[in-house]
């Protein structure tokens, strides 16, 4: 006997009832028992992983969600200002926590910038992706390395994906500035390229 061919966890044993139990239209089991649907909730789709972490993403401020993307390195505030206008802040306000975000972890990069470069070159994930990165850093700071610290700041202030706070630290230590001049030049540049950024995502996003 092939008991769940026929017969439902509720009925095991009943044998089908028969063609009146096909004409009750119910798509259940043969002794006319109907299937009940789990019903979910919206935003309940995915696994509870996903539901947590999209649960606490919602209820962080969107001042948080600037800071942390401008921290992030090709992101940085070229893509946190636009995130802060669109999600509801004023312009000035996404800029100047985007500016901070930006800058944050500077310091921190600065010390350990070389040391983490040397490791992660000798791994073999990620050996090519970091020589490619030093490589076209250096080939950029070569080119205004003759204009000093203004070449530097400008290096910065040009919001494109390969330049940035993030590379213009690495540019730093490959010209032997101090943490001083470092922050300094990336200060200067990030206004920049805030000020441009934000001007543009106003009059992009209105």
């Amino acid at each position: 006997m092939r008991p769940y061919g026929r017969h439902c966890v509720g009925c095991f044993g009943i044998p089908r009832a028969g063609p009146e139990a096909l004409s009750r239209k119910v798509a259940g089991f043969p002794c006319g028992k109907r299937r009940t649907a789990v019903k979910r909730r919206p935003g309940q789709e995915g696994n509870g992983v996903d539901r947590v972490f999209q649960e606490l993403l919602a209820s962080l401020p969107p001042e948080i969600h600037v800071l942390v993307v401008a921290a992030l390195p090709v992101v940085e505030l070229r893509g946190a200002i636009p995130l802060g206008i669109h999600l509801g802040l004023p312009p000035a306000k996404a800029a100047l926590l985007a500016l901070a975000g930006n800058l944050a972890p500077i310091p921190l990069a600065y010390f350990v910038f070389l040391p983490a470069v040397s490791f992660l070159k000798r791994t073999r994930l990620f050996r090519a992706l970091v020589t490619l990165y030093v490589a076209g850093t250096e080939r950029r700071i070569e080119r205004i390395k003759r204009y000093g610290f203004a070449g530097l700041v400008l290096f910065v202030a040009v919001p494109l994906p390969v330049t940035g706070a993030w590379s213009g630290c690495l540019g730093a230590l490959l010209l032997g500035y101090s943490l001083g001049q470092t922050m300094a030049a990336m200060g200067l540049g990030t206004l920049i390229a805030g000020l441009i950024v934000t001007m543009l995502s106003v009059l992009a996003l209105g």
